[in-house]
């Protein structure tokens, strides 16, 4: 995937639906940007840690349930030390219930709204109105 032609393909498709040359320049990441890419990283990771678990387990008979545990629970702290209690019991939430859930996991809001959360870019959005 070649980003340059993305953009450059973007541009293109603009300058064709309103009829005049753009130009499009890209904005430097901010602190929020990093912090945002950061945390859908580490959701994302610890997403596939526990997949390659579950299917090492179903597939080869091989229980990495304790091997993982220990490092697990080292980002749980991690997450509850960035995050507080609040933020972090949503994200903790989303990581351990979601599958079992039907792919997503139920929070109420501060206005009392109930909302499913099925993935990273959602659960970011709720954690950063936690904070």
């Amino acid at each position: 995937m070649n980003p340059n032609k993305n953009i450059k393909d973007i541009q293109e498709q603009i300058n064709n639906i309103i009829g005049t040359n753009t130009k499009l320049i890209r904005r430097k990441k901010n602190n929020e940007d990093i912090k945002h890419e950061l945390f859908i990283n580490i959701i994302t990771q610890i997403e596939l840690v526990m997949n390659r678990s579950a299917l090492t387990n179903a597939e080869l008979g091989i229980n990495m349930t304790e091997y993982d545990d220990a490092f697990l629970q080292i980002i749980d702290n991690l997450i509850y030390l960035s995050f507080g209690s609040a933020a972090g019991e949503i994200i903790i939430s989303y990581c351990y219930d979601r599958i079992e859930n039907g792919g997503f996991i139920l929070f109420t809001n501060e206005k009392g709204e109930e909302i499913e959360i099925s993935n990273p870019e959602q659960l970011w959005f709720e954690v950063r109105k936690l904070l």
